[in-house]
């Protein structure tokens, strides 16, 4: 209720700072250039220049003051988280300050969003103007939910990055509609359409309208942000000196020198099977061989066995046409050649058991090295359990200990901070 209460004030005097035109001095104060810079000075917002509807809760940017780069989109990289954390969020009514209504304001550069155009505007005959805001609201991260929603997810995801000292945007101010009316130095409503201005106008994220009555404004076409507060990541305790060294070592998967050596032995073990894997297959085609060479060895003995049995059974009996000595030297050749022959079988059985014992040999030793292959994908499948649980625990750690500090306005103004997206 007292927030209700609070927010209805705000309007009311929102519609007093708003009222009707009227002949009323300039008001030129060093820290009231126009209700919006000081609602953002007030409310500790640095503006958004051009006004836009481009921003995101969340995003984070490294660099200089003067020249933020955003690394980390989270509507796009963390779609799960964002949608869990940020569209969750209710806005919040911004309290306008107190200043007088029905106020004309000097055109000048401490009136951030319409002061980047002021050049251009004073060329067209413009010297002053008033101005209206429609539902000025916060969108705003808690540091709590930042760390535990978003952090977390971060370091998880992005193990390698560090975003220890980086920048990121915890709050959004965003209104409905924000409307300038330009006068001349006469309080009289400018046609800046007729001075050719019209182009300039874009630069501050405006355009141009006019009503039945003939008067000119500028004002934003959609639901825009104005201003933002931009939070420095930090980490306490144990985790100070992060912001200014490398993470890779708590973070990053990194694999220790003992899982790399296993790692390496296993890439030698996979050379040795494959080399063990070919001699095998050499000697179980050299058997192949083999065998396909052994029937006809066996059909030469038979044919030599069968030659000497007949010339044993010539020898024996009496041949007009053959001496006995001639048989004799016949059958010594036929026995020698049998010898030869029974010797190929014999060296050719010998050949083929040594070539599977070989095989068998190789055979085992590939088993032998498979088991020591898984022994040690067991091994390092332990050793990244271990590890990845280490990581973690430091990566819990590291973002339970994740604090967000506000960077002044003075500090983003005085670098000239913009946001490049």
């Amino acid at each position: 209720m007292k927030r209700q209460i609070i927010a209805l004030a705000g309007l009311a005097l929102l519609a007093l700072l708003t009222g009707c035109p009227g002949n009323s001095k300039p008001v030129i104060h060093d820290d009231k250039s126009d209700p919006v810079t000081t609602i953002l000075k007030k409310n500790k917002y640095t503006p958004i220049v051009p006004i836009s509807d481009g921003y995101c809760l969340g995003d984070i940017y490294r660099g200089s003051l003067s020249n933020l780069i955003r690394v980390l989109q989270i509507d796009k990289d963390l779609p799960e988280v964002y949608s869990q954390t940020f569209e969750s969020i209710r806005p919040s009514n911004v309290s306008l300050p107190v200043v007088s209504g029905n106020e004309t304001f000097e055109l000048n550069a401490k009136a951030d969003i319409i002061g980047i155009i002021q050049g251009q505007l004073k060329t067209s005959g413009v010297m002053r103007f008033r101005v209206n805001i429609e539902d000025p609201c916060d969108y705003s991260i808690s540091e709590a939910a930042f760390r535990k929603n978003i952090y977390s997810a971060i370091v998880t995801q992005y193990p390698d990055n560090n975003y220890v000292g980086m920048y990121v945007v915890a709050s959004l101010l965003k209104v409905k509609r924000i409307e300038y009316e330009l006068t001349n130095e006469r309080d009289v409503n400018v046609n800046i359409l007729s001075k050719g201005a019209t182009k300039y106008v874009a630069n501050a994220g405006l355009g141009v309208a006019g009503d039945a009555n003939g008067h000119y404004i500028l004002c934003s076409s959609a639901p825009s942000y104005i201003g933002f507060k931009l939070y420095t990541i930090n980490a306490k305790y144990g985790f100070e000196p992060l912001a200014t060294r490398e993470l890779g070592s708590i973070l990053r998967t990194k694999s220790s020198e003992a899982m790399q050596a296993k790692k390496a032995k296993i890439e030698g073990l996979n050379k040795e099977q494959v080399a063990l894997l070919e001699s095998k297959q050499t000697k179980e085609a050299k058997i192949k061989e083999l065998d396909e060479r052994e029937p006809k060895s066996l059909a030469s003995v038979q044919a030599d066995e069968t030659k000497v049995e007949n010339l044993r059974k010539a020898q024996a009996s009496p041949s007009k046409s053959m001496t006995a000595e001639v048989k004799t030297e016949a059958l010594s050749r036929a026995e020698a050649k049998l010898s030869e022959s029974k010797a190929k079988i014999d060296e050719l059985s010998k050949e083929k058991a040594e070539l599977w014992k070989s095989a068998m040999a190789d055979e085992a030793n590939i088993k032998a090295l498979g088991t020591e292959k898984a022994e040690l994908s067991q091994s390092i499948k332990a050793d990244e359990t271990g590890m990845e649980e280490s990581q973690r625990k430091a990566r819990a750690e590291l973002a339970g200990s994740i604090v967000l500090e506000e960077v002044p306005v003075e500090e983003l103004r005085k670098v000239g901070a913009k946001l490049n997206k």
